[in-house]
């Protein structure tokens, strides 16, 4: 039993999500309602999903206005 313990264990370590690291930088694009282009460093463009939202795509209904209340932020 011990054994056993020890692996669900070592599975629910492993399976953690990593730690979150600070991005420092000036959103220079607004893909749509969870999706935002960061430019750090002054030339590096990262593309930043924003944790727990779902926001509708572009093409899906309600997707332009989840964008345009994104970029309004």
């Amino acid at each position: 039993m011990n054994k056993v313990l020890r692996h669900v264990y070592l599975a629910l370590l492993l399976s953690c999500p990593s730690v979150a690291e600070e991005i420092v930088g000036r959103a220079v694009g607004i893909s749509d309602g969870d999706t935002l282009i960061i430019m750090v460093n002054g030339n590096k463009q990262i593309k930043v999903r924003l944790a727990e939202i779902d926001a509708p795509e572009k093409s899906q209904p309600f997707g332009q206005r989840s964008k345009q209340s994104l970029s309004d932020s």
